[in-house]
Protein backbone atom coordinates (compact mmCIF):
# COMPACT_ATOMS: atom_id res chain seq x y z
CA UNK A 1 0.00 0.00 0.00
CA UNK A 2 3.06 2.79 0.69
CA UNK A 3 4.49 1.90 -2.66
CA UNK A 4 1.29 2.66 -4.44
CA UNK A 5 0.75 5.90 -2.22
CA UNK A 6 4.19 6.40 -3.04
CA UNK A 7 3.81 5.94 -6.94
CA UNK A 8 0.57 7.84 -6.72
CA UNK A 9 2.12 10.72 -4.95
CA UNK A 10 5.13 11.03 -7.71
CA UNK A 11 2.98 10.72 -10.53
CA UNK A 12 1.08 13.09 -9.55
CA UNK A 13 4.10 15.24 -9.15
CA UNK A 14 5.33 14.77 -12.43
CA UNK A 15 1.14 15.75 -13.93
CA UNK A 16 1.55 19.27 -11.84
CA UNK A 17 5.26 19.61 -13.22
CA UNK A 18 4.04 19.09 -17.01
CA UNK A 19 1.05 21.65 -16.34
CA UNK A 20 3.53 24.01 -15.24
CA UNK A 21 5.91 23.29 -17.99
CA UNK A 22 3.28 23.34 -20.22
CA UNK A 23 2.09 26.81 -19.16
CA UNK A 24 5.05 28.46 -19.57
CA UNK A 25 5.45 27.26 -23.24
CA UNK A 26 2.23 28.70 -23.84
CA UNK A 27 2.99 32.07 -22.38
CA UNK A 28 6.07 32.05 -24.38
CA UNK A 29 4.55 32.08 -27.85
CA UNK A 30 3.36 35.37 -28.92
CA UNK A 31 -0.05 35.94 -30.03
CA UNK A 32 -0.84 36.95 -33.74
CA UNK A 33 -1.67 40.30 -32.46
CA UNK A 34 1.59 40.79 -30.76
CA UNK A 35 3.22 39.58 -33.61
CA UNK A 36 1.72 42.18 -35.81
CA UNK A 37 2.13 44.89 -33.10
CA UNK A 38 5.66 44.11 -33.64
CA UNK A 39 5.29 44.18 -37.46
CA UNK A 40 3.92 47.41 -37.04
CA UNK A 41 6.40 48.70 -35.05
CA UNK A 42 9.27 47.77 -36.59
CA UNK A 43 7.53 49.35 -39.90
CA UNK A 44 7.67 52.98 -37.83
CA UNK A 45 11.43 52.17 -37.25
CA UNK A 46 12.40 51.67 -40.86
CA UNK A 47 10.09 54.42 -41.78
CA UNK A 48 12.23 56.68 -39.03
CA UNK A 49 15.28 55.59 -40.37
CA UNK A 50 14.32 56.15 -44.22
CA UNK A 51 13.62 59.75 -43.27
CA UNK A 52 16.56 60.61 -41.78
CA UNK A 53 18.86 58.99 -44.62
CA UNK A 54 16.63 61.01 -47.25
CA UNK A 55 17.34 64.29 -44.82
CA UNK A 56 20.72 63.02 -44.51
CA UNK A 57 21.06 63.27 -48.46
CA UNK A 58 18.88 66.21 -48.96
CA UNK A 59 22.00 67.91 -46.83
CA UNK A 60 24.56 66.51 -48.78
CA UNK A 61 23.26 67.45 -51.78
CA UNK A 62 23.36 71.36 -50.60
CA UNK A 63 27.08 70.93 -50.38
CA UNK A 64 28.95 72.63 -53.22
CA UNK A 65 31.44 70.42 -55.36
CA UNK A 66 34.60 70.20 -53.94
CA UNK A 67 37.35 70.85 -56.41
CA UNK A 68 39.57 68.10 -54.30
CA UNK A 69 37.57 65.57 -55.20
CA UNK A 70 38.59 63.02 -57.29
CA UNK A 71 36.00 60.85 -59.26
CA UNK A 72 35.71 58.32 -62.20
CA UNK A 73 34.20 59.55 -65.59
CA UNK A 74 31.37 57.47 -64.60
CA UNK A 75 30.75 59.27 -61.55
CA UNK A 76 31.54 62.55 -62.14
CA UNK A 77 29.33 63.63 -65.40
CA UNK A 78 25.78 63.38 -64.78
CA UNK A 79 23.83 63.51 -68.49
CA UNK A 80 20.99 66.08 -67.92
CA UNK A 81 18.19 67.53 -70.19
CA UNK A 82 18.08 64.73 -72.49
CA UNK A 83 21.46 64.58 -72.74
CA UNK A 84 22.30 67.98 -74.50
CA UNK A 85 24.30 68.99 -71.07
CA UNK A 86 26.58 67.41 -69.04
CA UNK A 87 27.04 68.14 -65.33
CA UNK A 88 30.74 67.77 -63.88
CA UNK A 89 30.23 67.11 -60.06
CA UNK A 90 33.92 67.76 -59.16
CA UNK A 91 33.03 71.10 -60.03
CA UNK A 92 29.76 71.78 -60.47
CA UNK A 93 29.99 72.95 -63.75
CA UNK A 94 27.63 72.39 -66.67
CA UNK A 95 28.76 71.71 -70.34
CA UNK A 96 27.49 71.27 -73.25
CA UNK A 97 27.64 67.70 -74.26
CA UNK A 98 28.55 68.64 -78.13
CA UNK A 99 30.64 72.02 -78.40
CA UNK A 100 29.97 73.59 -81.72
CA UNK A 101 32.61 73.34 -83.73
CA UNK A 102 33.07 76.06 -85.48
CA UNK A 103 36.00 79.12 -85.24
CA UNK A 104 35.46 82.19 -84.35
CA UNK A 105 37.67 85.27 -82.83
CA UNK A 106 37.85 85.56 -79.05
CA UNK A 107 35.14 88.28 -78.74
CA UNK A 108 33.11 86.54 -81.39
CA UNK A 109 32.96 83.12 -79.19
CA UNK A 110 32.25 85.41 -76.21
CA UNK A 111 28.96 86.76 -77.81
CA UNK A 112 28.50 83.12 -79.23
CA UNK A 113 28.33 81.95 -75.84
CA UNK A 114 26.31 84.63 -74.35
CA UNK A 115 23.47 83.57 -76.99
CA UNK A 116 23.77 80.16 -76.63
CA UNK A 117 20.54 78.22 -75.93
CA UNK A 118 21.15 74.41 -74.94
CA UNK A 119 19.14 72.03 -73.27
CA UNK A 120 16.38 74.65 -73.11
CA UNK A 121 18.92 77.16 -70.76
CA UNK A 122 20.19 80.01 -71.53
CA UNK A 123 22.89 81.50 -69.00
CA UNK A 124 25.94 79.93 -70.99
CA UNK A 125 29.25 81.69 -70.72
CA UNK A 126 33.09 81.60 -71.92
CA UNK A 127 34.94 79.44 -69.23
CA UNK A 128 37.52 80.92 -67.53
CA UNK A 129 41.15 79.17 -68.09
CA UNK A 130 41.00 77.49 -65.01
CA UNK A 131 37.36 75.91 -65.49
CA UNK A 132 38.31 74.97 -69.14
CA UNK A 133 41.66 73.10 -67.55
CA UNK A 134 39.85 71.63 -65.10
CA UNK A 135 38.13 68.86 -67.62
CA UNK A 136 41.67 67.85 -68.78
CA UNK A 137 42.76 64.32 -68.09
CA UNK A 138 47.00 64.80 -68.59
CA UNK A 139 47.23 60.84 -68.73
CA UNK A 140 44.70 60.85 -71.85
CA UNK A 141 45.72 62.30 -75.55
CA UNK A 142 43.52 62.98 -78.52
CA UNK A 143 40.86 63.77 -76.53
CA UNK A 144 42.87 64.88 -73.16
CA UNK A 145 39.48 64.17 -71.42
CA UNK A 146 38.63 61.43 -68.41
CA UNK A 147 38.70 57.93 -69.98
CA UNK A 148 34.90 57.31 -70.34
CA UNK A 149 33.96 61.03 -71.14
CA UNK A 150 30.47 61.55 -72.03
CA UNK A 151 31.07 64.35 -74.71
CA UNK A 152 31.13 63.90 -77.83
CA UNK A 153 32.33 66.20 -81.12
CA UNK A 154 35.41 67.52 -79.08
CA UNK A 155 37.98 69.25 -81.22
CA UNK A 156 41.47 67.15 -80.47
CA UNK A 157 44.11 69.02 -83.15
CA UNK A 158 47.31 69.70 -82.18
CA UNK A 159 47.52 72.95 -83.98
CA UNK A 160 44.16 74.29 -82.29
CA UNK A 161 42.05 74.66 -78.49
CA UNK A 162 39.50 76.22 -77.16
CA UNK A 163 39.10 79.66 -75.86
CA UNK A 164 39.08 80.59 -72.58
CA UNK A 165 37.71 84.11 -71.38
CA UNK A 166 40.75 84.96 -69.23
CA UNK A 167 43.04 86.98 -70.77
CA UNK A 168 46.64 86.66 -70.98
CA UNK A 169 48.96 88.07 -67.85
CA UNK A 170 52.13 87.78 -70.52
CA UNK A 171 50.41 90.06 -73.25
CA UNK A 172 46.86 91.12 -73.04
CA UNK A 173 45.93 91.36 -76.61
CA UNK A 174 45.91 87.60 -76.42
CA UNK A 175 43.65 84.74 -74.46
CA UNK A 176 44.53 81.56 -72.97
CA UNK A 177 43.93 78.45 -75.03
CA UNK A 178 43.32 75.12 -74.02
CA UNK A 179 44.35 72.06 -76.62
CA UNK A 180 42.39 68.97 -75.36
CA UNK A 181 44.95 67.07 -78.06
CA UNK A 182 47.42 66.68 -75.12
CA UNK A 183 45.76 69.24 -72.81
CA UNK A 184 48.41 71.91 -72.79
CA UNK A 185 47.71 75.31 -72.11
CA UNK A 186 48.65 78.67 -74.41
CA UNK A 187 47.92 81.70 -75.66
CA UNK A 188 46.74 82.82 -79.28
CA UNK A 189 45.68 86.65 -80.43
CA UNK A 190 42.42 87.68 -79.85
CA UNK A 191 41.41 88.34 -83.26
CA UNK A 192 42.46 84.91 -83.97
CA UNK A 193 40.14 82.24 -84.56
CA UNK A 194 39.22 79.10 -82.82
CA UNK A 195 36.70 76.96 -81.19
CA UNK A 196 34.40 77.81 -77.73
CA UNK A 197 33.12 75.42 -75.58
CA UNK A 198 30.54 77.30 -73.23
CA UNK A 199 30.24 76.61 -69.48
CA UNK A 200 27.22 77.42 -67.35
CA UNK A 201 26.93 78.08 -63.67
CA UNK A 202 30.39 79.17 -61.34
CA UNK A 203 31.34 82.15 -61.20
CA UNK A 204 33.55 82.90 -64.18
CA UNK A 205 36.43 85.57 -63.35
CA UNK A 206 37.75 89.12 -64.40
CA UNK A 207 37.16 88.73 -68.17
CA UNK A 208 34.37 86.30 -68.07
CA UNK A 209 32.15 88.06 -70.23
Amino acid sequence: MKSTSSLLFVLGLLLALGHVTAGRVEAQVPTHQQIQNQISDLQTTVNSVQTQVNNIQSQLEQIPPAWGQTLPAVDRFVLLTRGKVVLDKETGLVWEQSPDTNTRSWVTAQIFCNNRFVGGRKGWRLPTIQELASLVDPTQSNPALPAGHPFSNVQASQSSGYWSATTSVIDPIDAWIVGLFDGGVFSLPKHATDVAWCVRGGHGGPDAQ
